[in-house]
């Protein structure tokens, strides 16, 4: 049985992103949708993704941001809002969206796993072989 270092197994459970390792949060209150819509929050290590629902949380087609990771700046936790920020290439200045749920710390975790994951990563590739 072949043992994993950290990086190693980081990159293995990453090639199950669709099917094993994306976390879904109860829909909640949004400030990008319209009259603080609800949206369903999803994350994997290679996006984040706002699906628009109704209240009763049934999915809206056609309603899905996706943000790929190097898009999100700041990210903090309000009280009972998770916000962060992201800005498109397209974009002069960053758009904050907040997330009104109970799970704010829980999202702000997952954001900094994520993101300590993805670091790991590209140091791994920036390392010269020897």
């Amino acid at each position: 049985m072949k043992t994993f270092d950290e990086i190693e197994y980081i990159k293995y459970a990453q090639t199950f992103t669709e099917l094993y390792n994306t976390i879904t949060f109860p829909l909640c209150p949004c400030s990008s949708r319209k009259d603080n819509g609800c949206v369903i929050l999803s994350l994997n290590s290679t996006r984040l993704r706002l699906h628009a629902c109704s209240d009763d949380g049934q999915l809206e087609a056609n309603q899905i941001a996706d943000f790929q990771w190097p898009t999100i700046g700041r990210y903090c936790v309000d009280e009972q809002y998770f916000i962060f920020e992201y800005k498109r290439s397209t974009m002069k200045n960053a758009k904050p969206v907040k997330l009104q749920s109970p799970f704010g710390q829980f999202m702000y975790d997952c954001f900094e796993c994520i993101l300590r994951e993805l670091q790991l990563n590209t140091k791994s590739e920036e390392a010269p072989n020897v």
